[in-house]
């Protein structure tokens, strides 16, 4: 069985590839992301999570970009900035935590 550095390795290389080469808004509303301070939950938004279909894969995935909230149209094309993608574990259960430095509406 895979050991999850090798998984992560492979799903990040993949998912990345897939997301660099561009996303489609689901229209799904944006959810703000908050900092967090000594694991407490503070006022202070961050940044947004924004709800992406990626050509090649099923399912939806959510990603975490910083800064303001950006307007995208439903089912637009997007573009992703520095994209990161990370497999890990909590309470037993694989997560997976995708971000991206922008997010931006493409012609």
């Amino acid at each position: 069985m895979a050991n999850l550095k090798t998984i992560n390795k492979i799903v990040t290389k993949n998912l990345e590839a897939a997301l660099s080469k561009g996303a489609i808004n689901s229209g799904a509303d944006p959810e703000a992301v908050y900092e967090y301070v000594d694991g407490q939950r503070s006022q202070k938004i961050i940044g947004y999570k924004y709800f992406l279909i990626v050509p090649g894969y099923s399912d939806l995935f959510d990603v975490k970009v910083e800064g303001q909230k950006i307007s995208l149209k439903s089912l637009s094309q997007v573009e992703l900035e520095n994209v990161s993608a990370r497999v890990y574990v909590f309470n037993d259960n694989i997560g997976l935590s995708i971000k991206a430095q922008s997010i931006k509406e493409v012609a």
